[in-house]
């Protein structure tokens, strides 16, 4: 069994608002020179999250009809944890889309946690730095919302995030050279955007995937996260971070190479991804 097109648009708009979520903890992250101004930014996001959430859980048939599937595929044969785990380690485009995700996110989040410390090389001051760096987070917040309703616009996935991705590896990269002003937080705020809204739309590929079906969605969406924490703790920590030993210029070119990489990985999932608008 494979979801509706629209329990497909449910559960990936209902993952970008948890990401969206997530980007309240960001904000906070890269305000932390202003406090008062990230508590506030917060509360906030979280209050914009919160309505969002009633907004679009108010179709309940579709989720019940869900969990009643769910409930039968169990009754009828329940697969083992390890055998699950095979047949998802056995999926091209699952593997795909944890990669692309591992390399979009350790990109941009190794540019989110040391942007603020750029940006002060860069001759900004400590509150300054602070409040430049939480366009990233603001980028990522409208980018989870708006990115998977594009997408399912659309009904071209992979062409759609490997345009979105590499243009905000790109933008990553020009922020290196461009100098401190307001053209600096509009790239930011795009970069972030573009490259933060594709999280969400490659966590709905399992949904995509007959051969998954709903019994095995969870193991397979849990790799894909899986792949995607690994790249924020790897790729900033143990790849950039020694590759450009304290060369921040190059250190910010790098971040958005990784995330050009992850976008390229998209363009080889399947083409059944991009037909019908799911």
């Amino acid at each position: 069994m494979v979801f509706t097109g629209r329990e497909q648009r449910m559960h990936r708009d209902l993952y970008g608002l948890r990401r969206a979520g997530y980007g309240s903890g960001y904000s906070h992250d890269a305000a932390h020179a202003l406090p008062e101004a990230a508590y506030i930014v917060s509360a906030v996001i979280i209050t914009f999250v919160t309505v969002f959430w009633f907004l679009f859980y108010r179709d309940r048939r579709a989720v019940g009809r869900q969990e009643e599937a769910s409930a039968g595929i169990g009754a009828e044969k329940k697969e083992g944890l390890f055998a699950t785990i095979k047949v998802v380690l056995r999926q091209k485009d699952i593997l795909l889309a944890g990669f692309a995700d591992m390399l979009l996110y350790g990109g941009l989040q190794s540019l989110s946690v040391f942007l603020g410390i750029i940006l002060m090389e860069k001759g900004m001051s400590q509150s300054q730095a602070g409040a430049t760096s939480a366009f990233v987070a603001v980028g990522m917040f409208v980018g989870n919302l708006m990115v998977p309703w594009i997408v399912g616009k659309s009904g071209k996935m992979r062409r759609t995030l490997c345009c979105f991705g590499a243009a905000g590896g790109i933008l990553t990269v020009l922020v290196a050279f461009i100098p401190n002003g307001m053209l600096l937080k509009v790239v930011l705020l795009c970069g972030g955007l573009l490259i933060g809204g594709c999280v969400p739309v490659l966590m709905s590929v399992p949904l995509r995937l007959k051969s998954i079906g709903v019994q095995r969605t969870g193991t397979a969406g849990g790799l894909i996260a899986t792949f995607q924490l690994l790249g924020a703790v790897v790729i900033p920590t143990y790849v950039i971070s020694r590759i450009a030993a304290g060369n921040y210029t190059l250190f910010v070119i790098l971040c958005g190479c990784f995330s050009i990489a992850g976008a390229a990985l998209i363009g080889f999932l399947s083409r059944s991804m991009e037909v019908g608008k799911v």
